[in-house]
């Protein structure tokens, strides 16, 4: 099993109604992809400096799975929203 978790941080003029479309379209992912074994997403209760806003943690079967899952269509459209809401990501994979 390979986990996949990446970390958003927020345009500072994003608004409440654009960080709730880019969250849901991130949890819709789970009923669109079926290599998802499990997906969540969760925002910040820290706020600290060296915080991201949210983050997005899923399991595959294998680190193949996540090659093809980054390249699915419906992935790639939830990646326009990061780019358009996001100033900054990062993202871990391993296994577990």
């Amino acid at each position: 099993m390979v986990r996949h978790i990446v970390f958003f941080n927020f345009n500072d003029d994003a608004s409440d109604k654009e960080k709730a479309e880019l969250i849901e379209a991130l949890k819709g992912l789970k009923d669109k992809i079926s290599l998802i074994k499990e997906l969540e997403v969760g925002t910040d209760i820290a706020g600290t400096e060296k915080s991201f806003d949210l983050a997005l943690n899923i399991l595959f079967n294998s680190f193949d799975d996540v090659q093809e899952y980054i390249s699915h269509p419906d992935h790639v459209e939830v990646v326009k929203l990061v780019k358009s809401y996001c100033k900054a990501t990062a993202k871990v994979d391993y296994k577990s």
